[in-house]
């Protein structure tokens, strides 16, 4: 049930698996096994405890019995809260850090998680309710290389399967899980979410078809706007972006808005977008030609030219 396609993929040497103890990631663990003995690759297996639940460290003790059971090796990673910020995307963040640092510890590249098809889903309607762009709304990608020294490349060869064939699957061969109760908590968005698909008679198969082809659009989308920017921005040997207001003007305002995007990334590295609004209001100065400022970067509109670059500089 692990797509052929993303695990022919997977870079060589030991591969790493990211097992919480629920029936998704218990799925994917069983299935990594079965591929690991059959193709004589190296796995390991890591759980993040992050301090949030009491649950935890009992659902980390289950995935160490069950790698012991399948003669794997198994670590379990604790992360600790940030005084202040938002806390689920530190969560998210805190997560691939340790989980990408212990591969690499181990000599490996890859790194197996376990979305599925209804996590997709989910991600989808969430986004929409946020009012998400392309970038928001596109289907995760199934394999997403790393990059910078030692990079780790993120597999998910579950995303064409539903959760409810894998917790099928896992009952046939007679192995539990853990239930993490956050998942029926209401107090969540991603629980009220998963409701919502369920009382509403959702198909989340339909849903996740509908991600799919969106994330095509982004894909041309993304080449649009790269040509855009091959004939709108130059960068400055100190780093500066300077940025034709004409021809951006005459653009599509969604391309602009992906342009600005771009160069943000381009000069500041990747990290948490800007909300939509913000991008909206930016390219909003650009047109009139104003100064703005924007995830520590400096916007400054001269005649047909606007220039951007960092603040402390």
């Amino acid at each position: 049930m692990l797509d052929p396609d993303v695990m022919a993929r997977c870079p060589p040497g030991p591969v790493g698996v990211a097992v919480s103890g629920g029936s998704d990631s218990v799925a994917l663990l069983l299935l990594a096994a079965d591929w690991a003995r059959a193709a004589g690759r190296p796995l390991h297996v890591a759980t993040v405890d992050h301090g949030l639940r009491a649950e935890a460290a009992e659902e980390a003790r289950f995935v160490a019995t069950l790698c012991s059971r399948l003669d794997l090796t198994h670590e379990t990673l604790h992360w600790r809260a940030p005084a202040t910020g938002n806390l689920m995307q530190a969560a998210r963040e805190g997560r691939a850090a340790l989980l990408s640092d212990w591969i690499a510890g181990r000599g490996g590249r890859a790194l197996l998680l376990g979305h599925t098809r209804d996590d997709v889903a989910e991600t989808l309607l969430i986004r929409l309710q946020r009012g998400s762009g392309l970038d928001g709304l596109a289907a995760m990608q199934a394999v997403l290389p790393g990059s910078g020294p030692g990079p780790v490349t993120v597999l998910r060869p579950l995303l064409g399967q539903g959760r409810d064939a894998l917790r099928q699957m896992l009952r046939r061969r007679g192995q539990d899980w853990c239930e993490d109760p956050s998942n029926a908590d209401p107090r969540y968005t991603r629980a009220r979410t998963r409701r919502l698909i369920a009382d509403a008679g959702l198909d989340a198969e339909r849903l996740a078809d509908t991600a799919e082809r969106l994330r095509g659009a982004r894909e041309v989308q993304d080449a649009a706007v790269a040509d855009l920017l091959a004939r709108s921005a130059s960068q400055d040997r100190w780093g500066a972006l300077h940025l034709s207001r004409p021809v951006l003007a005459a653009a599509p305002r969604d391309l602009l808005r992906g342009a600005l995007l771009a160069a943000l990334t381009h000069l500041s590295g990747p990290g948490h977008p800007p909300r939509q609004a913000a991008l909206d209001r930016l390219a909003t100065a650009l047109d009139d030609g104003e100064d703005a400022t924007l995830s520590g970067l400096r916007l400054r509109s001269r005649g047909a030219v606007a220039t951007l670059w960092p603040e402390q500089r």
